[in-house]
C-alpha cells in the first residue's frame, strides 16, 4: 500500500491542477490545429491511467472510466459558464478517448506484469527443486 502513496497523491494533485486550470478564465489553450486535443487527450489518460495501474478489477476500470469521462463532461458544461471559454464536443471526444485509450493500456501493462511475475515464481521454484 505504501508503493501506491505517492502515485496516488501525485494523480490528485494533477486532476485538481487539470480541473482548476480548464476552469480557469484566465487560461484557454490554443484552438490552432486543434492542439489543445491533443491536451485533452494526454491530460484525460494521465488522470485514468494512474488508478488504473493499482485497481485492476474490472468493476473498479469501469467506474475508472465512467468516473473520469464524467469528470470531463462536467468541466466541459461548467466551462460554458464561463467568461472567454466554452465547452466542447470535440473536446469531450478527445477526453472520453483519453480515459478509454489509459485504461485499456493499463489492462494490458498489468496482464503482462502479472504473468512476468507469475513466469519468474515459476521459474524460481523449478531451480531450487
Amino acid at each position: 500500500m505504501k508503493a501506491k502513496i505517492p502515485f496516488l497523491i501525485f494523480w490528485l494533485v494533477f486532476t485538481i491542477l487539470i480541473t482548476s486550470i480548464s476552469l480557469s478564465a484566465s487560461f484557454a489553450p490554443p484552438a490552432k490545429f486543434n492542439i489543445d486535443k491533443l491536451g485533452h487527450f494526454g491530460a484525460n489518460f494521465i488522470i485514468a491511467f494512474v488508478p488504473a495501474l493499482f485497481y485492476r478489477k474490472i468493476s473498479a476500470l469501469y467506474f475508472i472510466i465512467v468516473g473520469t469521462i464524467s469528470l470531463g463532461i462536467f468541466v466541459e458544461v461548467m466551462q460554458t459558464n464561463i467568461v472567454g471559454r466554452e465547452g466542447s464536443i470535440g473536446d469531450v471526444i478527445a477526453n472520453s478517448l483519453g480515459v478509454v485509450s489509459a485504461v485499456l493500456v493499463a489492462y494490458k501493462f498489468n496482464k503482462i506484469r502479472d504473468s512476468n511475475k507469475k513466469n519468474n515464481k515459476n521459474t524460481k521454484h523449478s531451480k531450487t527443486l
